[in-house]
């Protein structure tokens, strides 16, 4: 399993949208999530910004950890 951490770190640091949202980028490259959740999340983050995008950052970890978020 690999470890999401430093990498939703990197998106919590991040001080614009769209800093956030390339950290994301970089969380969804390293995960092993599926192709199909990988392309959601691409559309999804689109949509949000700030703390949001913080939120989604960490549960889309804890998913990929086992520990589905609702």
């Amino acid at each position: 399993m690999i470890n999401l951490d430093k990498y939703v770190q990197k998106v919590w640091k991040s001080e614009t949208t769209e800093q956030k949202r390339e950290a994301f980028k970089e969380l969804l490259a390293v995960s092993h999530a599926k192709t199909d959740t990988k392309v959601k999340a691409l559309r999804d983050i689109q949509t949000l910004s700030g703390k949001r995008l913080d939120t989604f950052a960490t549960n889309f970890a804890f998913s990929g950890y086992g520990m589905k978020v609702k």
